[in-house]
């Protein structure tokens, strides 16, 4: 959601209704790494505490 507002804010004039429906996978959104932590990072949490919470639930199912 974040690269939609990057792309109006550097390339729209700062309004969206100048946001092409590609704006949000324009590549020159991606160029930095924040854009990339906005997903990544929130994706890697998420997977390793289902991880953590689903080996748990098997070790305490085991016992």
């Amino acid at each position: 959601m974040a690269e939609e507002y990057r792309w109006i804010e550097y390339f729209g004039s700062g309004l969206r209704a100048n946001m092409p429906w590609w704006g949000r996978f324009d590549p020159r959104v991606w160029n930095k790494v924040d854009p990339w932590l906005d997903w990544i990072l929130p994706s890697l949490v998420t997977i390793g505490i289902a991880a953590f919470v689903q080996r748990r639930s098997k070790v305490a199912t085991s016992s």
